[in-house]
């Protein structure tokens, strides 16, 4: 099983502006790379603590995963 226990998710940008992030495509690359599980947190301009929507994505994105809808 690989794990990934260092990656980055944000709604609106990463490192770079112009490049934006889906978190459906992000589980899609997951399952490109056989990743089964990662330790996801908010990256960009947001604190994990206190960007709520990042959070909320990254929730429902587990829920759905976990729940077989994916």
């Amino acid at each position: 099983m690989l794990l990934d226990f260092h990656a980055h998710y944000s709604p609106d940008f990463f490192r770079y502006r112009e490049h934006a992030m889906d978190i459906d495509d992000t589980l899609r690359m997951m399952d490109t790379h056989a990743v089964a599980r990662a330790v996801l947190s908010c990256a960009g301009e947001y604190a994990a603590l206190l960007h709520v929507e990042c959070n909320r994505q990254i929730g429902d994105a587990m829920l759905r995963r976990t729940n077989g809808t994916w």
